[in-house]
């Protein structure tokens, strides 16, 4: 199980995505362990997942499908506060 400060670390240099996109599967895979808010920027041109780092850092979620998350381009926020995808 990572720690807070290995997810930041892990998420914080995740700048080029290695693998594709998450698909519906890892989604919903994902929200069987943590929470997933789907937000829309004010311009609707981004649209975003967000979940939040203290509850992923606490749940029973495979370190595996958090080296997915990352090869799939989640990143962490600029708040610190969440790992995020972006379309």
């Amino acid at each position: 199980m990572l720690t807070t400060g290995q997810i930041i670390k892990l998420f914080t240099n995740s700048k080029n995505p290695t693998g594709a996109p998450p698909t519906f599967e890892n989604i919903v895979k994902l929200m069987q362990h943590v929470n997933i808010a789907s937000e829309m920027d004010r311009n609707g041109i981004d649209y975003h997942y967000k979940v939040n780092l203290l509850e992923l850092s606490k749940s029973d979620i495979p370190d595996d499908d958090i080296f997915s998350m990352v090869n799939e381009g989640w990143r962490l926020s600029k708040d610190r506060k969440s790992i995020e995808y972006i379309f």
